[in-house]
């Protein structure tokens, strides 16, 4: 009776099993699953299904009589009714955007099944049998209707093995999701899934919709505001040009000796079994690519900058990252001069989740800073609606109308920044050996300064990197690891991308890349390998700063200055020194405490007329939490550094650079005036009306008027990009920006410079260059 109750377990199991689908309760689970069926020839068709559903709800009341029957002569299990001894799964791939059908995708189908060892078989049926629950996958590829058509065996109490005889068989549960398989990531148009829809009254079990990683890619192209005052690159680097046409490839032994050299560089070096320049051996050499010193700050030719780009899948959704390739860093001139190394690797990577509508969303973003890095939230971001390099249309907070992440880099160590993000900065002091004091510098651009002269980091290209793996065998020797796969060849290189170098040593020894001496300097490595800075396959999903530990005999800081090397703009001035405003405001950050203001000239005879001998501007205690420093009159042509520090000796500003350029009064003749074009970007002009037609809806409120004016631009959206206010001898009193969408402009002056009375010009000036002007009145 024992082996009755055996089997009649077996046989219970699977009929409850069956009940439960049957009465729906396991649905999610089948709902996608073919109905069972045996194999059968091709031209077995009809009314197939009706049939086998009446026969699958007899073989349960079957299994259901043999359960009450069974006696001590054992019993046949349930599911040894032959079930089918093959399974046709189907799916259809589509365009996430489109809905089109995608061919020649590869596709990892999966099956959920019961797997039996079973120790007996007799009469052509297994007994005393074990379960166990496995999934077994299979690959097919999308034919030009989009559809994978994968064929999963079966097995029915077939032999397992001879010693112990054991057989197996396999009993269809459901399907799991399918996945992209390798052969489908091609190099030139590789696809990740969107989203797996499961499908119920047809053949097709799920449907994939895919979206092209070059879409995801251009979806989210950043803009990257570069140091216009302090950046010695002249812009991105194309890693291929860099190391083909200006690179020799050394390699060194453990005690220093130089076992290989090539100029130009055979990029992948193997010597017999002992080195690998894509892995290793049984030696392993230092590797090393050394730029020539001509192109330490050399850009790609305009029109062939690339930004590199890697996509993969991640946690819910994906990791779209932005690689940064340039040419070298170089800190020495800036506070500590710590030396510079060639070659330079830095990256902004966003972890994006695709929602119900079909969208992909940001949910955190991750900032290559030096050693480590800042993780933050898309709602402390900044963003617009294009990656076009501009300050116009940006905001603070993400929305699907603004795709675009901006970010700052900072000047010569490239590190990436939030805006108005606090800066990294060390301090080191060695005895006898040497202090280093270093921040980086960062071009927030503050000012109030419409058609300032910002820098960027333009691209125009996105390069899509690719994927890479390490393999345990090549070359033929089983114990050689090494890298493989990926468009970007060059990726896979295991040495340093460039040499790091000291100068005025002592004092930068320990930035000499000696390892345990204070805080190592020297070139980096590819982005594939493991490290504190490189990430290429992770990414950090809490919010804060990851790595930068404190060197050794340093510390490692993030300064709280406001300001810290800004650059402010190139203003022009009048003959009689009025010209463009600086409008500056700066949090007061240590409380309510008078602050001063002090320039020093860099370079020309630049003179700052408001200032007192010293070169000082007092500015007061703050209101609403800010100072405000308002500054028009300036003569002379040159640079100037500002500093702004409390009456008490806090700091508030440090290092913030300006030029003056020398401008002209307008004429009064020439107000109105056409055609001098602001060179700035704006948005697709043919949508807006004609600059004739909205200069004849433009209405000043109040006028005359004692302080400023009001003005109505009439229906939005309008032309205009920027308004200024002129006096009758033509010089620029204020200015500001215009968005398409606002309606009116209302200025006052200060209450202790009040306008003087007399005749003014309101200048509007278009997206196109185009301008009109009103007049206004001022009375006392």
């Amino acid at each position: 009776m024992k082996k009755g109750i055996a089997a009649g377990v077996d046989i219970q199991g699977y009929a409850v099993r069956a009940n439960r689908i049957l009465a729906g309760r396991d649905a999610p689970r089948l709902l996608f699953a073919p109905i069972d069926r045996p194999s059968r020839p091709a031209s077995d068709s009809g009314a197939w299904a009706p049939r086998m559903e009446g026969r699958f709800r007899t073989l349960i009341r079957i299994a259901a009589t043999v359960l009450l029957a069974v006696g001590a002569s054992g019993a046949r299990a349930g599911d040894e009714l032959e079930p089918p001894t093959e399974k046709d799964y189907y799916c259809q791939v589509v365009d996430l955007r489109t809905g089109a059908p995608v061919e020649g995708v590869w596709i990892e189908a999966h099956e959920e099944i019961d797997w039996f060892q079973c120790a007996t078989y007799q009469n052509g049926s297994c007994y005393d049998c074990y379960a166990d629950d496995r999934t077994q996958s299979a690959h097919g590829v999308s034919d030009a209707s989009g559809r994978v058509h994968v064929v999963f065996p079966l097995p029915f109490c077939e032999p397992l093995s001879d010693d112990p005889p054991l057989w197996e068989k396999r009993i269809h549960q459901s399907w799991g999701d399918p996945e992209l398989w390798g052969p489908g990531q091609s190099e030139t148009d590789p696809w990740v899934v969107g989203r797996v829809e499961r499908v119920t009254g047809s053949n097709i079990m799920h449907r994939l919709h895919l979206i092209r990683e070059s879409d995801i890619i251009e979806m989210f192209a950043p803009v990257l505001h570069g140091h216009r005052g302090r950046e010695l690159q002249e812009g991105l680097a194309d890693l291929v040009r860099s190391v083909d046409d200006h690179s020799t490839l050394e390699a060194y032994s453990v005690t220093g000796q130089r076992i290989h050299q090539s100029d130009p560089p055979a990029l992948h070096v193997f010597d017999d079994h002992f080195w690998d320049s894509y892995g290793s051996g049984t030696q392993q050499p230092y590797f090393r690519l050394d730029f020539a010193d001509s192109v330490l700050h050399r850009g790609a030719p305009n029109g062939e900058r690339p930004l590199y780009a890697h996509v993969f899948p991640y946690g819910d959704g994906l990791v779209l990252q932005y690689w940064l390739w340039l040419q070298g860093n170089d800190l020495r001139e800036l506070p500590g001069q710590i030396g510079y190394h060639e070659g330079d690797w830095e990256y902004l990577a966003l972890y994006l989740e695709l929602g119900d509508d079909d969208v992909w969303t940001p949910r955190q973003i991750n900032l290559s800073q030096h050693a480590g890095g800042l993780s933050l939230g898309p709602a402390e971001c900044w963003w617009s609606e294009t990656n076009e390099p501009t300050y116009l249309g940006m905001q603070q907070g993400y929305d699907p109308a603004h795709p675009h992440l901006h970010v700052w880099v900072a000047a010569n160590s490239h590190a990436l920044y939030n805006r108005y993000a606090p800066v990294y900065g060390v301090s080191i002091d060695i005895p006898v050996l040497c202090e280093v004091a270093y921040a980086d510098r960062v071009d927030y651009g503050r000012a109030d300064h419409p058609f300032g002269d910002h820098a960027f980091f333009e691209y125009d290209r996105l390069e899509n990197a690719g994927e890479f793996e390490t393999v345990g065998t090549m070359h033929g020797e089983s114990y050689l690891w090494h890298w493989s796969g990926g468009p970007l060849e060059y990726l896979m290189f295991v040495g340093t991308f460039g040499e790091g170098k000291c100068v005025d040593l002592p004092d930068c020894l320990d930035f000499c890349g000696m390892d345990g001496v204070g805080y190592t300097y020297q070139a980096p490595k590819s982005p594939l390998l493991d490290s504190a800075v490189h990430n290429w396959d992770s990414f950090h999903m809490p919010s804060g700063r990851w790595g930068n530990p404190d060197p050794s005999f340093g510390s490692v800081s993030w300064s709280t200055y406001y300001m810290l090397g800004d650059y402010l703009g190139r203003f022009a001035t009048c003959e009689d020194g009025r010209g463009d405003v600086i409008d500056l405001p700066i949090p007061a950050i240590h409380g309510d405490v008078p602050a001063t203001a002090k320039f020093t000239v860099i370079s020309g005879d630049v003179s700052i007329l408001d200032a007192d001998p010293n070169g000082e501007i007092p500015l007061g205690s703050p209101e609403n939490a800010a100072y405000r420093l308002q500054l028009s009159r300036v003569s002379g042509e040159g640079e100037v550094s500002l500093d702004v520090d409390t009456t008490t000796g806090l700091p508030l500003a440090d290092d913030a650079r300006f030029e003056i350029a020398p401008g002209g009064c307008l004429d009064p003749a020439d107000v109105p005036g056409e055609g001098d074009a602001t060179g700035g970007d704006g948005p697709d002009v043919s949508n807006l009306p004609a600059v004739a037609q909205a200069a004849a809806s433009i209405r000043i409120l109040g006028n005359p008027s004692r302080y400023g004016f009001h003005v109505d631009l009439g229906a939005a959206p309008h032309p205009w990009s920027s308004w200024s206010l002129h006096d009758s001898a033509g010089r620029k009193i204020a200015q500001g920006r215009l968005d398409p969408h606002f309606r009116e402009i209302a200025w006052s002056s200060e209450a202790d410079e009040p306008l003087h009375p007399g005749r003014y010009f309101l200048r509007l000036r278009s997206w196109t260059g185009a301008s009109r002007s009103k007049s206004l009145t001022v009375v006392r």
